[in-house]
């Protein structure tokens, strides 16, 4: 994969490195700020039928320590399935509500946002999953439900991103609205929405691994044909890539890499 190196003999990360930083910091004064900087914006689909998660249960059932300690990114993945119920936890402990505020402004979720802007959106492509057709989704994070999108080529994943994606039940694409970071923190906004994504990234891959899963996230990918894969316009565009399965044994995946020899 290729992407341009500089701008004028100078590295393309120092030079927004150097004009993304902060130079002095004021207090500011919320009475005077713009009223848009405390709106929150969601994304909605008017689609079709609207499918609708299980909310997971609050109460923990693995030590979070003992999750860190054993996350891995998978190598490879062994063929399974998952249930509804499972789908909705991956999807609701990454990204969802946590705590409902009096108004649409105010709900808190499970991952931080800088100024609460919550650039974020989350898609996932489903693969193998009970009572989830195969398809390609937005997550209605208010909603705590999917609603498909356009793409009717679910595999076209695998000409832009890069990685063995075999026998993955889900992907789940982080892509983010740039502007709602970029009008409150100009330039810098964009650091925080790629923050943002490691954080709520991080949620995925301890997520998965609390319910017997592993989660590989992708930095590889082509962030053209992502946005176009999940019909992105406007300021949106792809972050991060992960990949969620059941991880394989070491000789299962010996054994794979035998075959592909």
């Amino acid at each position: 994969m290729t992407s341009r190196k500089n701008l004028n003999n100078i590295p393309l990360h120092r030079t927004y490195h150097e004009n993304s930083k902060n130079l002095e910091i004021d207090p500011v004064d919320k009475s005077e700020a713009p009223q848009d900087w405390f709106e929150v914006e969601y994304k909605t689909y008017d689609r079709g039928e609207q499918i609708d998660l299980p909310c997971p249960d609050p109460v923990e059932t693995v030590p979070l320590e003992r999750t860190i300690d054993t996350r891995r990114s998978p190598v490879a993945f062994e063929p399974t399935s998952i249930g509804r119920e499972t789908l909705g936890r991956l999807l609701a402990r990454t990204a969802g509500i946590t705590e409902r505020g009096e108004t649409d402004d105010d709900h808190l979720r499970a991952y931080p946002s800088g100024g609460a802007r919550y650039p974020l959106e989350f898609y996932t492509t489903v693969l193998r999953a009970k009572q989830v057709e195969t398809g390609v989704y937005h997550y209605d994070v208010r909603q705590n439900a999917l609603n498909k999108t356009p793409q009717d080529d679910v595999h076209e994943f695998s000409e832009f991103v890069y990685g063995s994606l075999e026998n993955a039940v889900i992907l789940v694409f982080v892509t983010a609205d740039l502007k709602r970071t970029t009008k409150k923190y100009g330039e810098r906004g964009y650091r925080y929405a790629n923050l943002e994504a490691g954080h709520a990234m991080q949620n995925l891959c301890l997520v998965s691994e609390s319910v017997g899963l592993g989660c590989r996230p992708y930095g590889g990918f082509l962030e053209d044909q992502a946005d176009e894969y999940l019909c992105l316009h406007g300021n949106e565009t792809t972050l991060y890539v992960g990949a969620v399965g059941r991880p394989a044994t070491a000789s299962q995946h010996d054994n794979n890499e035998d075959e592909s020899r």
